[in-house]
């Protein structure tokens, strides 16, 4: 006489194992974003779609995302195997200085199961206008206070 036990292996579950993005973004640039995600679990995920979304209303937008790469289709990521998407984006030339969320969605069949899991991760980009040269001139003054061509002359300008 002896038992048999039947384990379940984990579902496919995926981790953000890299985030490159750039340290800070002006308004009016292009930047990419990349990403890793490694599946975790023992299964193998299916039909891995992920998208890249900002969660901010649209009137809003801030940062806006290339639609030809605001999502990659993967169809199959075995276990403990790594994968990499790069997303296209776009800080928007009126965005005000700040910190802007962004969320990557992972959405994806485990194994041989019908139903649909989902993830989320989050992260932000920082978003810094550049500031404008402003130069002020407070008195400018001339010795002597009238010249002709070819005399010499000391200018002071005063800033």
């Amino acid at each position: 006489y002896f038992s048999i036990t039947v384990i379940r292996e984990g579902d496919a579950s995926f981790e953000l194992e890299y985030v490159e993005k750039p340290e800070i973004v002006h308004p009016g640039e292009d930047f990419e974003i990349t990403v890793r995600l490694r599946n975790m679990g023992f299964e193998s995920a299916k039909s891995v779609l992920v998208e890249m979304n900002s969660p901010i209303e649209p009137t809003k937008e801030a940062i806006l995302i290339d639609n030809t790469t605001n999502q990659h289709f993967t169809y199959v990521i075995n276990s403990d195997k790594t994968v990499e998407y790069k997303f296209r984006l776009h800080a928007s030339e009126d965005a005000n200085t700040g910190s802007y969320p962004l969320t990557l969605k992972v959405s994806y069949f485990s194994g041989d199961s019908k139903e649909q899991k989902e993830q989320t991760f989050e992260f932000s980009i920082q978003i810094i206008k550049r500031n404008q040269a402003f130069i002020e001139i407070e008195d400018i003054d001339l010795e002597p206070s009238t010249i002709e061509p070819g005399d010499e002359f000391i200018l002071r300008i005063k800033i």
